[in-house]
């Protein structure tokens, strides 16, 4: 009996809202072919008023040049909005971005991201956090996909708190795709409106 009701407690605690101070790590057993988008553990914490959050990937992070788009991401739910994380490596382009998409809007020059290996961490104040209230969810993203095909190539996903198994199994990686496709377009048409306000100065 006690057992039953110490079990329940702790399902109902994981149900409610994270203090902003989110501390914790945890592993990931599912496997993905590809190492670099193999996510092997995720966790985070608070230092000084700054709130981390990490992953590591069995191989090195991979985000070279290709005709395929890699990313590495964590979305963060709160009660009252949410705050996804970006490093990403556009298919067909050079360079490599980080940005922040939040309730309100895209922030392009968010750089506050580190590799280190098979290590990806983020870095943000947790007073912006507190803008949007308590954390209640993370998904913590590592991928490689083909937007001009829809293709999913690579996609590894881990929920924190853990999501029931059921509901697991019905997670289906074309939120992953929508969602960076539409991002992807949105940079290219203000891209696109930067190079014709430029040209007609």
């Amino acid at each position: 009996m006690k057992i039953s009701l110490l079990s329940f407690l702790v399902f109902i605690l994981l149900l409610l809202p994270y203090a902003h101070a989110l501390q914790f790590n945890m592993s990931d057993s599912k496997d993905v072919e590809n190492p670099s988008f193999d996510i092997v553990e995720v966790g985070a914490y608070e230092k000084k008023e700054i709130q981390y959050f990490w992953l590591r990937v069995a191989g090195n992070v991979d985000l070279s040049p290709s005709n395929n788009t890699k990313n590495y991401e964590v979305n963060i739910t709160l009660s009252e909005g949410y705050v996804h994380l970006y490093l990403i490596s556009w298919e067909e382009k050079e360079e490599k971005m980080s940005f922040l998409k939040s309730s309100s809007g895209l922030n392009y020059l968010f750089n506050n991201y580190s590799i280190n290996g098979g290590n990806v961490t983020f870095w943000i104040s947790s007073d912006y956090l507190k803008k949007y209230g308590n954390i209640t969810s993370l998904v913590y993203i590592a991928g490689e996909e083909n937007l001009k095909n829809s293709k999913v190539i690579y996609l590894d996903m881990v929920h924190y708190p853990p999501l029931p198994e059921k509901d697991e199994e019905k997670s289906f990686p074309w939120v992953l795709v929508l969602g960076t496709a539409s991002v992807a377009l949105v940079m290219i048409i203000t891209i696109l409106l930067v190079i014709i306000f430029k040209r007609r100065r």
